[in-house]
């Protein structure tokens, strides 16, 4: 009983360890992009919980060239041409191939996405029950997204 609460104890610690160092530092964000005439931007970003892949950050991508390591509690931008893109996001230090994500942009439009887990499983290992699933973007309308861009910080 008491290698189990020492493994605990020393599991937590770890985690904790790790999520402190997996937070975006940049810039807060503030009010959005301000497009000129026939730009399109697009939004990524991971809310600030608690505990939902917090030591793991993601490589994001669009039309294959890397736009930036999203980390928790942050948000990239990329200003895109009006059309067709691709949106992709591949979890690190794990080499997995990601998830891709094809869409259009109209002129003037902004688009936001969220990066969220869907929990396919749970795996058995070491005496623990391991939550598993993969990476998802949820498109979010720009009330919302807007909303919850205010506390998160820019993840350079």
């Amino acid at each position: 009983m008491k290698m189990k609460a020492l493994r605990l104890l020393f599991i937590m610690s770890l985690t904790s360890l790790i999520s402190a160092c997996a937070s975006a530092s940049g810039q807060v964000f503030s009010n959005g992009p301000q497009l000129t005439h026939g730009q399109t931007g697009i939004y990524v970003y991971r809310g600030d919980n608690k505990f939902e892949n917090r030591g793991s950050n993601f490589n994001i991508y669009v039309d294959n060239q890397k736009i930036g390591l999203l980390r928790n509690a942050g948000y990239l931008y990329a200003a895109v041409t009006p059309g067709s893109h691709t949106l992709k996001v591949a979890r690190v230090p794990i080499n997995d191939n990601g998830t891709t994500l094809s869409m259009s942009i109209n002129p003037g439009q902004v688009i936001y996405y969220r990066v969220e887990t869907n929990w396919d499983s749970t795996l058995w290992l070491s005496g623990a029950y391991i939550p598993s699933g993969h990476v998802v973007f949820k498109q979010v309308s720009p009330d919302i997204a807007l909303e919850q861009l205010q506390s998160l910080r820019y993840s350079n």
